[in-house]
């Protein structure tokens, strides 16, 4: 029951985390049909998207992220999101 308690504030405090741009922050995207998701990149690259009530860690794949079943593409001030629940996730813009 600590133990779970102790996850339930780190999860938390990391809830309340900046949602702007950066190393260690999270970005927002607002996708077309009403769709959103965050990402934030982890110490080893990898970018963890958090989609649809689901997280998925993709490494890096040329330009863009996959765990191959997942692809995240940036694709300049735009991005899109393939495979992940709750999808698709087109058109996606920060903010």
């Amino acid at each position: 029951m600590t133990k779970m308690l102790a996850v339930m504030a780190v999860l938390a405090l990391s809830a309340c985390a900046a949602s702007g741009g950066g190393a260690s922050g999270r970005t927002d995207w607002s996708c077309a049909n009403g769709r959103a998701f965050s990402l934030r990149y982890n110490a080893a690259g990898a970018a963890e998207v958090f989609a649809g009530g689901q997280t998925y860690t993709l490494a890096p794949s040329g330009s863009n992220y996959s765990n191959g079943q997942v692809i995240y593409s940036p694709q300049g001030g735009g991005a899109s999101l393939t495979g992940a629940f709750g999808g698709p996730y087109e058109n996606c813009r920060r903010g």
